[in-house]
């Protein structure tokens, strides 16, 4: 089921219609999300200051869409749970130590 709602996706992604224009515009609102967490991060002390959140919105982005991606390609090669534990660890350690 979910790999059929990213086939639709990535089928649409291109060109000027409905679906592309939704994708584009619920991107757009992932990464403004995670560049705010990260700000109000920085603000609390939480996230390194040295972290720019509109960066970090598009690269956290990139990395769970593209991670998607490679499961969705070749999902017998993607151990999705491995990968995400792994995700979640380097991210917290950025996170907090800083670039």
């Amino acid at each position: 089921m979910i790999r059929s709602g990213y086939l639709i996706w990535y089928e649409n992604i291109g060109g000027d219609n409905p679906v592309a224009e939704k994708m584009r515009s619920n991107h757009a609102t992932y990464r403004q999300d995670v560049a705010r967490w990260i700000g109000e991060g920085i603000e609390d002390g939480e996230v390194h200051d040295s972290i720019a959140p509109d960066a970090f919105g598009h690269f956290f982005c990139s990395w769970v869409f593209g991670i998607i991606f490679q499961w969705f390609a070749e999902p017998e090669a993607v151990n999705l749970d491995e990968t995400f534990t792994f995700a979640r660890g380097l991210q917290s350690s950025l996170l907090r130590k800083g670039i």
